[in-house]
């Protein structure tokens, strides 16, 4: 990933738990912690079947939105 977005992400083990965190570089601090928090409430009132699907369309579309501001920026 790290090849594909450059100086766009930065990857950061933020639990020390060896699990990837990928964190937008010019996103400030407490506009990420807030879309985590609405994240995780929207994620916890819905049905554990459908959170994997959700999550990987989520993966998805933020990769769509990473590579649509860096065209933008460009």
């Amino acid at each position: 990933m790290e090849k594909e977005f450059g100086d766009l992400l930065q990857f950061e083990d933020l639990l020390d738990n060896n699990k990837l965190f990928v964190l937008p570089i010019k996103v400030l601090k407490a506009q990420l912690a807030r879309e985590m928090v609405k994240l995780s409430q929207q994620i916890d009132n819905r049905n554990t079947p459908s959170k994997l699907k959700e999550i990987q369309q989520a993966g998805l579309y933020i990769r769509d939105a990473v590579l649509s501001n860096n065209t933008e920026m460009s």
